[in-house]
């Protein structure tokens, strides 16, 4: 045998294979020529199965192709009129569904018991008995809303714990997080300086003008996020976190990445105009003062974030740039028209609500609203914050409970880097628990945490948080091998 015929390429030279690999060409060849958008989808398998196979043998890979995805699933959509966000679903029921075939009784179940998958499983629970809900709308609506609000939680996190668990793992979720947000930043900075593409021009003629277009004029870069919004809050998070995430770094290579980050992340939060993101690295880098348990970075820390605190918010420092002016009116929203506004809809909301405790059904505001029970009051108003969506979604039984739920999660994560002993993770892992913090604390004035990527970021957050304990004392989780368990094999 000639060392030719030992490559991977003889495997077609057969009569079968090459004959079957000609009429694939024709097939594909006529498709084309008669029906491009077939043909597309035809050649849109190769990398789905491409994908199928690698997660089939490394779930982790998955996980990570999830993880990217998530930043620009929902701004593709501009460009690709298709559903992309459920790619997100197909990811997680398709990792699910191999474990399930692969392993499901050699898996460490064990993972699961801590109060993180606790709390999201009594949220999942809450959310699936509004369904029952007598104020409801529409079941299909309750389909489409209960995914991000609570399904991903339960579904990504304890897969997180089971296939995802190496220091190695958090390692590479950082480095696709921040080097995506580097991405997304530069692309908001290609907006801003040299306009949109056509594409992006047509959603903004089609009704993101509202939101992006102010005083005559496009001040509000969104990138591929789904909106400037989300941008801005995502850009701002990253920024923070990287901040942080240098303070404990000791390699050159991985302390400039982090400066990169910060730096590339904090232009792409101005640029976007929301005047919310601003509350995130204020938020955020004073929680990490609190948690640093080191008085000379407190000290530090509160002067150099006091100054800068101060520019912002009392002087006229490039106010000629627009996204910074309307940054800056975040430290007067009070005087702004519309904090008036967002004021007497919370009041309409209140007196509507008086007899619904357990709110109008989940998916029944918003822009799920508008879709499936369109005339109602709950659809026609703007929630803006997370909370009074879930408020007006689940009343104020929901409410409370998601309250209480997420403070008894970021209570164990502060414990948790309390008690952290090496300074490297424990510095990683108080980032993590700030960027929760933050992203937290603005959902008052923004769905954010419910929208990708910030919601599966907050979510990987809190579960790297509580495997850090382990990591802390160099010891790592078991593997999870596929071939634990091959009696179906």
């Amino acid at each position: 045998m000639t060392k030719f015929n030992q490559t991977g390429a003889s495997g077609i030279y057969s009569k079968t294979r090459l004959f079957g690999l000609a009429l694939s060409m024709i097939i594909f060849g006529y498709l084309m020529s008669k029906d491009l958008i077939i043909s597309a989808s035809l050649l849109g398998l190769i990398p789905i199965g491409y994908i199928i196979y690698h997660v089939y043998k490394k779930p982790s890979i998955g996980l990570n192709a999830l993880l990217l995805i998530s930043f620009f699933a929902v701004g593709l959509t501009r460009l690709i009129p298709l559903p992309l966000g459920l790619s997100i679903d197909f990811i997680l029921l398709l990792i699910w569904v191999i474990l399930f075939f692969k392993g499901f009784n050699g898996a460490n179940w064990s993972l699961k018991n801590n109060s993180l998958t606790y709390c999201l499983a009594i949220w999942v629970l809450y959310c699936f008995l509004e369904v029952l809900n007598p104020e409801a709308q529409s079941i299909l609506a309750w389909v489409y809303a209960v995914r991000g609000l609570a399904l991903y939680g339960i579904f990504l996190v304890p897969l997180i714990f089971l296939v995802y668990n190496k220091q190695q793992n958090c390692k590479t979720f950082i480095s696709i997080w921040f080097s995506v947000s580097i991405i997304l930043g530069l692309y908001g900075a290609k907006q801003y300086w040299f306009g949109l593409f056509s594409f992006e021009q047509d959603w903004l003629d089609n009704g993101g003008a509202v939101t992006h277009v102010l005083w005559g004029e496009f001040t509000r870069m969104f990138s591929f996020s789904s909106d400037a919004n989300q941008f801005g809050s995502s850009q701002a998070h990253a920024a923070m976190v990287a901040i942080i995430f240098s303070i404990g770094e000791k390699g050159v290579k991985r302390k400039l990445f982090y400066y990169l980050t910060a730096l590339v992340c904090s232009y792409g939060m101005v640029i976007s105009g929301t005047r919310g993101a601003i509350i995130i690295p204020v938020v955020g880098l004073s929680i990490y003062l609190i948690l640093s348990k080191n008085y000379q970075i407190f000290t530090l820390g509160s002067i150099l974030g006091g100054g800068l605190l101060y520019l912002i918010a009392f002087t006229f420092v490039f106010n000629d740039v627009a996204p910074i002016r309307r940054m800056r009116s975040a430290f007067s929203a009070t005087k702004d028209a519309s904090f008036q506004v967002r004021i007497d809809n919370r009041i309409k909301l209140e007196n509507y609500m008086t007899d619904k405790p357990f709110g109008g059904g989940i998916g029944s505001a918003g822009v799920w609203g508008k879709r499936f029970s369109p005339g109602n009051f709950l659809a026609d108003f703007e929630t803006d914050g997370q909370y009074v969506r879930i408020y007006a979604e689940t009343g104020w039984v929901g409410l409370y409970l998601y309250y209480l739920l997420h403070a008894i999660i970021i209570g164990r994560m502060v414990l948790i880097c309390w008690r952290l002993k090496q300074v490297k993770l424990r510095t990683i892992m108080i980032g993590f628990t700030c960027g929760t913090i933050a992203l937290m604390v603005v959902n008052y004035g923004a769905a954010v945490t419910i929208a990708l990527p910030s919601s599966v970021l907050v979510l990987w957050s809190m579960a790297f948080v509580y495997l850090s304990p382990k990591w802390d004392k160099n010891e790592e989780y078991p593997v999870f091998e596929l071939s634990q368990n091959t009696n179906s094999d």
